[in-house]
């Protein structure tokens, strides 16, 4: 069974003043601003139909092996596709006593429609039946065989024939179930030279990746200095015992700063974002730095494509007073000082223009869908859309407040969380016209 997972960042970062590594360094494009007139398309679709003088040439070159995809303009191919306005299903919530979830990361819908959920809060892997009731449960808290342990944030790493590997972090292992429950064996990815705690996010036919920081990942420094960091994907053999770098990325830098009277904290320099990936079973796709433009590489290390779009960009400039604002409207005492030296602070590198990207995610059908970043006043999540081939199709928005963590060719699962942090598992209808 093909299963493509959304994946997110580990809490991992390192002390570092050199520049960033990279196996298959690409310089990200510095992409030409488009104005596009808007659309009104059914409900939460966006697409743009353009006029006869749009350039919308898609330009494919050959760079030493690499494709390298251009869209200037979207195809407008999404623009009758349609997200239905209320869930099909809906687990948990609210209203619903009987199935409480907490601290869900991660959901996905089986071949034969039942949905799997990890809920951390409980240390179980719960089953639900395509109707949403309860079809069963395993794992619970410890460090034994098959347990989670304390806090362990669990995430399905994947789904392969009748087997689900689960993240269990507190216990620095991957543990391997039966989808009957049946616990098989765990995975302890072995430490490898030069790099930090690593962490397996996802499956290869014939082995794992990892997502790890270059260095130790230990945050040290002087008040006022900027932390770099750096970040790599690992390739590990079947057994999790060697492991090779397949590419390197560009984290979110930090600002050593001070806190009340004597504490430090590392805050991220506002405006900046970490890599984003996906990955199916055969490479790789991840966005570096929030531009828009996605590298796809193999599980061999190799650069096999570089996919680049145009859309709007915004200028920091003329959100910055209004960001500054929104930032800081929530904190109060100590931290609310803290994050106002930090944006008046001199040299801080806030980047000239918002990010583009602030998530990847690797459909069933191989579609990529990368999620827009959103500022502070930003509430619908909105999706660029490019096919198996790179090609920039349009602008989808997803139901708000749900994080999306799976699409299949009919369908969305993720997590809806209400105004009062109460979690639900949401299966949303897809229609690909």
């Amino acid at each position: 069974m093909l299963h493509l997972l959304s994946l997110s960042l580990p809490p991992a970062c390192q002390r570092s003043r050199k520049p960033a590594r990279h196996k298959n360094r690409t310089t990200m494009m510095d992409a030409t601003r488009l104005v596009c007139a808007s659309c009104a398309l059914l409900l939460v679709i966006h697409g743009c139909a353009g006029s006869a003088d749009d350039n919308r040439e898609i330009v494919r070159t050959d760079s030493s092996g690499v494709e390298v995809v251009t869209s200037p303009a979207p195809t407008g191919a999404t623009s009758s596709w349609s997200v239905g306005a209320f869930p099909r299903i809906q687990i948990g919530g609210p209203d619903d006593d009987t199935e409480l979830l907490h601290r869900v990361f991660s959901t996905s819908v089986l071949d034969d429609g039942r949905i799997v959920v990890s809920n951390s809060d409980t240390k179980e892997i719960r089953i639900y039946a395509a109707d949403g009731s309860r079809d069963g449960t395993f794992g619970s808290p410890g460090q034994g065989p098959g347990e989670f342990g304390d806090f362990s944030t669990m995430r399905i790493v994947s789904i392969f024939g009748d087997s689900i590997a689960v993240n269990d972090v507190s216990n620095l292992r991957v543990n391997i179930f039966r989808l009957d429950g049946q616990f098989g064996r765990a995975l302890v990815p072995a430490s490898i030279d030069g790099y930090g705690r690593p962490f397996l996010v996802g499956a290869f036919t014939d082995g794992w990746l990892a997502f790890v920081p270059v260095g130790s990942g230990i945050l040290t420094g002087e008040v006022g200095d900027l932390i770099d960091m750096d970040f790599a994907f690992l390739y590990y053999d079947r057994a999790a015992k060697t492991a090779v770098e397949i590419a390197g990325a560009n984290g979110r830098q930090r600002r050593v700063s001070r806190i009340g009277d004597s504490g430090i904290h590392y805050p991220y320099v506002p405006l900046t974002v970490d890599p984003s990936y996906a990955i199916d079973w055969s490479s790789l796709v991840f966005s570096n730095s929030g531009a828009p433009e996605l590298m796809r590489v193999s599980a061999t290390g190799n650069t096999v494509a570089i996919y680049r779009w145009s859309p709007d960009q915004v200028a920091v400039s003329e959100i910055r007073q209004r960001f500054n604002r929104e930032f800081i409207a929530d904190l109060d005492g100590d931290r609310l000082s803290a994050y106002e030296r930090l944006l008046a602070s001199p040299g801080l590198p806030i980047p000239s223009v918002v990010p583009s990207v602030q998530g990847v995610l690797v459909d069933r059908m191989g579609y990529l869908w990368v999620e827009k970043y959103r500022l502070p006043w930003q509430t619908e999540p909105s999706w660029y859309v490019l096919d198996d081939s790179g090609v920039w199709l349009g602008e989808i928005e997803t139901p708000a407040d749900v994080t999306i963590n799976e699409i299949g060719s009919d369908y969305m699962v993720g997590v809806h969380r209400s105004e009062h942090g109460i979690q639900s598992v949401v299966v949303y209808d897809l229609e690909r016209r």
